[in-house]
């Protein structure tokens, strides 16, 4: 059995899913966790998402903390994975970071699951690595890497060595009641401005749920929607708010992380999500943020148990999360006047007693929003092994360079709950493998994916896969 197989709430069978008022969730929620069995269904799997990453000048502001890198030419740049699963937080860090074999790294991407306790896993290695900077995420069920495939409890870190002077910075703030998303991812992409002497040919970033749209506007605030965005959402394994974004000040419940990528470093990211239209839509004729109250001037939650049935009859009735029913079954969003959508996961349904028959979703639905109904075919099978191949050629196309030197992987906590032991399957399949053929790639599963796509500009989404590319 696979690591997210043998999560206690992040199986392969079921998901346990409390409610959690981030989402907005159901009225009659209150009664969760709810145990749902997952979808398993057949259609020829389709991918339709492409990037693009213009860079474009911002502002000058004043920094709140640097953290810049300064570093050798750019054809010394080295970049080492490593990955633990020893019990010791210490212990599962020195293995890590022996394993990755960097010397003196200016930048630690890490990844652990939430059994383990992120602040300490950050000192841990802080303490290894004296003045390197720290950006990541906790996963869910299991940290993953191409080639290695899933390690439950595990930690990872991808070391960056010999970085150009000047071509990385990181800054990270926390959000708070005070402080809004978009404040303080503003807050944020101001020091990195100032760290970089002006706008990143591409920002990474690291978030909790639903503060993913908010922390997307805050760095287009400062350096405008035409540098590209990228990055995973902070999990847990049971939705259940456990979550942690990972910085050099240490572990945010709730907060956002930035690195940002100057000259000198080649770097691209793609999403793909792997879905066929299955020719049910309507459009979102009453809405406000995540929320849909009205399908075709009809309540949202009865044109949705139309389309799925008596998988969701319970939630339809009392109110619920339907997560694992829409984990296959996911839904386009497609915005007023735009050609493309991103995939969402439909979240929770209000109908029964006092509901008012609206819908939340993982994503902003716009008013006057096409939202249509996908199907996954026979990705949950192959663990998505094509998306993740798929992901990783377009990334490279976006980078421009045939020789990256390592990736990070953005894989949907979602699918990778769907597909449970077929997660394992697709990182070592030779599908996969022969596309990164030894370039060290460092995966999460998360609940949320952001990039760069065309023509939609910087975008969060779920049910997908993201990669990006460093060179």
């Amino acid at each position: 059995m696979s690591a997210l197989g043998k999560t206690p709430h992040c199986t392969k069978n079921m998901l346990v899913l409390p409610s959690l008022p981030v989402y907005s969730t159901c009225k009659k929620s209150s009664a969760l966790p709810r145990k749902f069995p997952l979808a398993t269904s057949t259609v020829p799997r389709k991918s339709f998402v492409r990037l693009s990453q213009p860079p474009l000048p911002g502002p000058n502001s004043a920094p709140r903390r640097l953290n810049q890198v300064n570093a050798a030419p750019k054809d010394s740049l080295r970049i080492g994975f490593g990955v633990s699963d020893e019990l010791d937080n210490n212990s599962a860090v020195l293995s890590a970071v022996k394993m990755a074999n960097i010397d003196s790294p200016q930048l630690a991407f890490l990844a652990c699951t939430v059994e383990r306790d992120a602040a300490d896993v950050i000192d841990h290695l802080k303490n290894t690595l004296p003045g390197v900077l720290v950006h990541g995420a906790t996963s869910c069920g299991g940290v993953l890497s191409v080639g290695g495939g899933v390690k439950a409890n595990g930690v990872s870190c991808l070391l960056v060595s010999g970085a150009p002077q000047g071509s990385l910075a990181a800054a990270s703030s926390p959000i708070t009641g005070e402080c809004s998303a978009q404040a303080a991812a503003e807050k944020a992409a101001l020091e990195l401005q100032s760290q970089l002497n002006g706008s990143p040919k591409a920002v990474l970033m690291s978030t909790v749920p639903g503060m993913e749209e908010g922390v997307i506007q805050g760095i287009q605030k400062v350096f405008s929607a035409g540098v590209p965005i990228y990055g995973g959402t902070a999990a847990d394994n049971e939705i259940a708010g456990k979550w942690s974004v990972l910085a050099t000040e240490g572990a945010l419940g709730s907060g956002v992380s930035l690195v940002g990528i100057g000259e000198g470093v080649s770097v691209g990211g793609a999403l793909t999500s792997p879905y066929k239209p299955t020719g049910r839509s309507a459009t979102a004729t009453a809405a406000l943020g995540r929320r849909v109250m009205e399908l075709d001037g009809r309540p949202a939650a009865d044109v949705v148990y139309e389309w799925l049935g008596d998988s969701i009859k319970e939630a339809y009735e009392e109110g619920g999360m339907i997560l694992a029913q829409t984990s296959t079954k996911p839904i386009l969003v497609t915005a007023p006047g735009a050609t493309d959508g991103v995939a969402a996961h439909l979240a929770a349904v209000v109908r029964g007693g006092d509901g008012d028959g609206s819908c939340d979703f993982f994503v902003e639905v716009p008013e006057g929003s096409k939202v249509s109904m996908m199907d996954a075919g026979d990705g949950p099978s192959s663990g998505y092994s094509a998306a993740v191949a798929e992901a990783f050629d377009a990334a490279r196309r976006s980078a421009g360079t045939d020789e990256p030197k390592a990736g990070l992987l953005f894989y949907c906590g979602g699918m990778g709950i769907a597909v449970g032991d077929n997660l394992q399957g697709a990182l070592t399949s030779e599908e996969v493998t022969s596309k990164a053929a030894g370039v060290p790639v460092m995966g999460m599963t998360v609940f949320g994916e952001q990039s760069n796509t065309e023509p939609l500009g910087n975008k969060h989404c779920n049910l997908s896969v993201g990669m990006v590319l460093l060179g």
